[in-house]
């Protein structure tokens, strides 16, 4: 079995977007870095199987298409995922789970870090840094010679209104996908041509997109096709026992510093493997999530020419507690994949389209962490078990609250709600999990300190969501993506020291 000593490299596990930060900013500070990564590429498709059972779990259209599945596909079989109630997902994908859906960059509040280990001054500058590196498509823009409008004009209608009299709702415009406005630039969309809603954009940000240009850079190696099993802690460094995807074979590295970006459900195993923690509860953090249809006799979408991601953000003031939603354009185009190639089909979908289609917006709201309850350990047959316990009557009751007063504020706009009543989404299916080895100023065995480095590890890094002390109602990715390079910069200052 042969060993490849890496003691005297920055060593970083996973190429998604947090990966990829953490390796930039390594770079950025003149180190080598070596990503170690199973980087499936676009043209491994899941099983039929596997894609239904999906298809079950998650009500995003994304995984109706099978050209996307190389985002997730084998990732539960060889993670030995097990779940009880609970619907996860993860990737062995080159730029992870970003090839689904990117991240919005909705940075967070002060009061979204009340129990962090650092205040929003804190990461200011990395968040600014971040906010102009991810900059966010404007409401006009060219491409490819022609000019868009890419918020759809129905948001923008309730962006610029003051809807709730004493602020309980307010929207704002979402800031997309860590997109890019590069337009020179021979990118594409990760749903360019596949996810059927003619988006004239091609320029969505990928953090696969971000590992091509890490590639390019004299310090940076990348060793793809590589399953990391286990890690094994050393008395000067760390034992990584891989597996190699194209041919079982096994493979060692040594380690002295290690950034783990492998998400969390694989960040999570590995550390209670290394810790040998079976049968260990540790807490899995998630934002509820509930869906429900906008429907208007009066307002339709004016041009085919939008993002088929959120156009709107908005927020909900209620009971003490914040929750977030966003607004998407309903895919009417998505049918065409799953209709005849007829003109006859054409004509009545374009009449279903200004009669219905054009007329619907689908909402999701989500809720902070404080609301899930979910578990997971290593049991003795190294399964990761997911658990959850399900929807808490607290939630049924805020998310109740949330639904009369959003369908208050839409019907004044001339929106109505179907389902009447929305519908809470099954544990998981919000796809925001974190949370289970936590930054803390005292860490217990299974956390990290206020620095990120996990307890009793020198220089081993939290760097995803797992150290997330909490999860706002919202999406969580870039806050992921500054604490990361919190944590990074943090390392360094101490290295130069």
């Amino acid at each position: 079995m042969r060993l490849q000593d890496l003691s005297n490299k920055q060593v970083v596990l996973g190429s998604g977007i947090s990966g990829v930060a953490v390796a930039r900013e390594l770079l950025n500070a003149k180190k080598s870095v070596v990503m170690i990564d199973a980087g499936y590429p676009r043209n491994i498709i899941a099983s039929k199987k596997e894609r239904l059972s999906y298809q079950r779990m998650f009500v995003s259209l994304k995984f109706k298409l099978q050209e996307m599945s190389f985002a997730y596909a084998n990732y539960k079989s060889l993670a030995r995922i097990k779940e009880q109630g609970f619907n996860s997902i993860g990737s062995l994908a080159q730029g992870g789970l970003s090839n689904l859906w990117g991240a919005n960059i909705d940075p967070y509040e002060d009061s979204d870090l009340d129990t962090f280990t650092y205040k929003k001054d804190d990461i200011k500058e990395i968040s600014k840094e971040l906010t102009n590196y991810y900059t966010n498509y404007s409401n006009q823009g060219v491409i490819a010679g022609r000019k868009i409008q890419s918020i759809d004009n129905r948001c923008l209608d309730l962006i610029s209104k003051r809807l709730d009299e004493d602020s309980r709702v307010c929207f704002k415009p979402a800031t997309i996908a860590l997109a890019r406005k590069d337009f020179d630039s021979k990118r594409e969309c990760s749903f360019h041509r596949d996810c059927g809603a003619d988006c004239p954009n091609k320029e969505i940000f990928n953090a696969k997109y971000e590992l091509d240009d890490l590639l390019k850079h004299k310090n940076f190696t990348y060793i793809k096709g590589i399953y990391i099993k286990s890690v094994d802690k050393l008395s000067d460094g760390y034992l990584l026992r891989t597996i190699r995807l194209e041919n079982q074979s096994k493979s060692l590295f040594k380690a002295k510093s290690v950034f783990c970006c492998l998400g969390t459900l694989s960040t999570t195993k590995l550390v209670l493997s290394m810790k040998k923690a079976i049968n260990v509860n540790l807490p899995l953090l998630s934002t509820p999530a509930a869906t429900f249809i906008l429907f208007s006799l009066k307002k339709k979408k004016e041009t085919m020419e939008v993002l088929p991601f959120a156009n709107a953000v908005f927020q909900i003031s209620i009971s003490g507690q914040k929750v977030g939603g966003c607004l998407f354009p309903f895919p009417s185009d998505f049918l065409l994949n799953y209709l005849p190639k007829m003109k006859i089909i054409n004509w009545l979908l374009n009449i279903a389209r200004a009669l219905i289609f054009d007329r619907l917006m689908i909402a999701l709201v989500n809720f902070s962490s404080d609301y899930s309850s979910n578990t997971l350990l290593l049991d003795k047959d190294d399964n990761l078990v997911i658990s959850s316990l399900g929807h808490s009557a607290n939630l049924k009751n805020t998310f109740k609250n949330c639904m009369n007063l959003l369908k208050q504020v839409f019907k004044k706009e001339g929106y109505y709600v179907f389902p009447f009543k929305g519908k809470l989404l099954d544990a998981g299916e919000d796809i925001h999990i974190g949370g289970t080895l936590p930054m803390e100023q005292q860490p217990s065995e299974y956390a990290c300190n206020q620095y990120g480095e996990l307890s009793e590890c020198k220089n081993f890094f939290i760097t995803d969501p797992s150290a997330l002390k909490r999860l706002a109602g919202k999406g969580h990715t870039f806050n992921s993506v500054v604490q990361s390079i919190y944590v990074v910069r943090n390392y360094l200052k101490r290295e130069t020291k």
